[in-house]
C-alpha cells in the first residue's frame, strides 16, 4: 500500500514544479488567447449572418464545440513542441495534475450546458462562461496570476449577465436568442481573450524565453 506521506510529497513536488513552470504556460497561453479570439470572431460573424432558420440548436452547440477542440488541439501542439524542445514527454505528472484539475468543471459545463439547449441558447453560453471560468480558476494554485484573473471574469461575466437577463433588467427581442448568443460569445470568448493575449504577449512576449525552458523540477 503507498506511503500517505510519499503521496504527499509527490503532489507538493508537482504542485512546486507547474508554479516553476508558470512563465512557459503564460508564454503559451498568450498565442493560444489570441487564436481563441480570432476563430471566436470569426465563427460568430458567419453565424450571424447565416439565416436562424438554417441553425438548429444543435448546430449551434456542435460548432462551438468545434472551435473549443480546435483551440485544445492548438494549445497542445504549442504544449508537446515545448516538450519535444526539453525532451520530456508531454503526458508528465505536471500534465496529469492540471488536467485534472480543469477536467471536472470543463465536463460539467459541457454537459449542463446541453441539457439546458434546448430552453435557450443563451442559457447554453452562459453555462460555458461560468463553467470556463471555474476552470481556470481550479489552477489557481499553480496557474500564473494573469490566468486567476481571466477565470474570475469569466465567471462574473456569466453570472452578471444571468442576473441581469433573469431580473428582466435586460430583455432579448423575441426571435434574436441566436443572434444575441452569438455576439455573446464575441464580446466573452473573443473580446476577453484578446485582451489576455494582448496583455500577456506585451508583458512576456508570444515565444518563450530560453531561460524559460528548463526550470528546475527538484
Amino acid at each position: 500500500m503507498a506511503d500517505p506521506q510519499d503521496d504527499a510529497s509527490e503532489h507538493l513536488r508537482v504542485i512546486r514544479h507547474l508554479m516553476e513552470r508558470a512563465t512557459v504556460y503564460r508564454a503559451i497561453s498568450a498565442p493560444t488567447a489570441l487564436a481563441a479570439a480570432l476563430l471566436t470572431w470569426a465563427v460568430a460573424f458567419f453565424l450571424n449572418g447565416t439565416s436562424p432558420a438554417a441553425i438548429s440548436p444543435q448546430a449551434f452547440y456542435a460548432v462551438w464545440a468545434g472551435v473549443l477542440a480546435s483551440v485544445g488541439g492548438f494549445n497542445t501542439w504549442l504544449l508537446w513542441k515545448d516538450a519535444a524542445s526539453r525532451g520530456v514527454s508531454v503526458l508528465s505528472s505536471s500534465a496529469i495534475h492540471a488536467g485534472k484539475a480543469i477536467l471536472p468543471p470543463l465536463a460539467a459545463g459541457g454537459l449542463i450546458s446541453f441539457l439546458v439547449l434546448q430552453e435557450s441558447v443563451v442559457a447554453t453560453t452562459l453555462c460555458w462562461m461560468v463553467f470556463y471560468g471555474l476552470a481556470l480558476l481550479a489552477t489557481q494554485s499553480f496557474a500564473p496570476a494573469s490566468m486567476k484573473i481571466l477565470g474570475s471574469v469569466f465567471l462574473l461575466a456569466g453570472l452578471g449577465i444571468g442576473t441581469l437577463l433573469r431580473s428582466g433588467a435586460v430583455t432579448i427581442p423575441s426571435g434574436l436568442d441566436l443572434c444575441v448568443a452569438n455576439w455573446m460569445m464575441a464580446g466573452t470568448f473573443g473580446l476577453l481573450h484578446l485582451v489576455y493575449a494582448l496583455g500577456v504577449g506585451l508583458t512576456t512576449g508570444f515565444r518563450m524565453r530560453h531561460q524559460d525552458r528548463a526550470p528546475s523540477l527538484t
